[in-house]
């Protein structure tokens, strides 16, 4: 059974969300620091996204609200009418994204190591620390990708 994640009040969840070529079926999230997840992707016109970095204490900071920029070296492009989303951070791309159907994302680049999280790739695969993540399937999970907060 999945675990009750608290969400932003206006996500709407994706059936299926494609990261870097592995797929996350039925509401999942990519990454789970505790119960948290600092990367969101909703459902939106363009793909709806938050990104939060960790800063002292366990506190996170929103960086990205919904596909709005919330800090002043992240910028957000949004293309509505190929329904994609490119984040980036002075310069290095740290996310783009694109709604194929109602509720299906792909996201086909991924870098939040300028964030402070060791995750990156493309569509060969993601890499967490050492660990490469290609062509697999992930369905009724909270997270793909679950760490602990200490």
């Amino acid at each position: 059974m999945v675990k009750e994640i608290t969400n932003p009040i206006s996500y709407k969840p994706l059936q299926e969300l494609v990261v870097c070529s592995n797929k996350i079926i039925d509401k999942g999230h990519i990454i789970g620091v505790g119960e948290f997840a600092p990367l969101i992707i909703g459902v939106g016109l363009i793909p709806s996204v938050w990104i939060y970095t960790k800063v002292q204490n366990y506190n996170w900071l929103p960086l990205v609200i919904e596909s709005r920029s919330n800090h002043i070296k992240i910028k957000v492009t949004a293309d509505t009418s190929e329904r994609k989303v490119s984040i980036n951070m002075e310069g290095t791309k740290i996310l783009t994204a694109q709604m194929v159907d109602y509720d299906r994302c792909i996201v086909a680049d991924l870098d939040l190591r300028p964030i402070g999280l060791n995750f990156y790739g493309d569509s060969n695969g993601l890499i967490a620390g050492s660990t490469t993540f290609n062509s697999n399937s992930f369905n009724n999970v909270a997270f793909m990708i679950g760490l602990d907060e200490s």
